[in-house]
């Protein structure tokens, strides 16, 4: 082939070959945008995730010593955190905290296990909370119905059990978000 037959075939395929270089680029444009914003949304939802669980950590911690100061029995120390929670309310994770933890845990093993073990100690948490709050309603109407003095009992203890977890789950998770979201680029 020579040089004539490169620039006669050039010139017959010079459209061809322009808008096939322009479609590749351009998808590859598309491309990288779209791996761009992806990056920005799970740093995004790392910061939501990271400033959710510095909430509920920092309650957690702040209930538990103030229990722990007062000279109470063993057996008393997790009714008076329930209830503490329950009428002061708890912080909650926003609604948007399992479609966040969906969107990032794919990057980890590790990461993953302790965002889903925090979600599940989370969720088991405050419906004892709640079940511990309606037991003592109705301990409040009659003191000596035996069935809700044994939930209060049993659902206040998960609270105080399960508080410690899923505050060690949340400290390890932490730095692994800062790891894989916060630090890099």
């Amino acid at each position: 082939m020579s040089y004539m037959d490169l620039v006669d075939f050039l010139s017959k395929w010079q459209t061809l070959i322009g808008v096939s270089i322009s479609g590749f680029m351009s998808i590859l444009v598309a491309y990288l945008v779209g791996i761009r914003h992806r990056r920005f949304e799970e740093k995004a939802a790392a910061i939501m995730l990271i400033d959710n669980m510095e909430r509920i950590k920092a309650a957690f911690i702040k209930v538990r010593e103030m229990v722990n100061q007062k000279n109470l029995d063993d057996d008393l120390r997790p009714m008076l955190m329930a209830q503490i929670f329950a009428s002061q309310g708890c912080p909650r994770p926003t609604e948007l905290i399992e479609k966040l933890i969906l969107k990032i845990v794919w990057i980890d093993v590790e990461m993953a296990a302790h965002l889903g073990f925090v979600k599940s100690l989370l969720d088991l948490i405050y419906d004892a909370i709640d079940r511990c709050d309606g037991a003592s309603r109705i301990l409040k109407n009659d003191q000596h119905n035996r069935v809700a003095q044994d939930d209060c009992k049993h659902y206040s203890k998960i609270v105080w059990r399960f508080s410690d977890k899923v505050v060690q789950h949340m400290n390890c998770a932490e730095p692994l978000l800062e790891k894989f979201f916060i630090n890099t680029r």
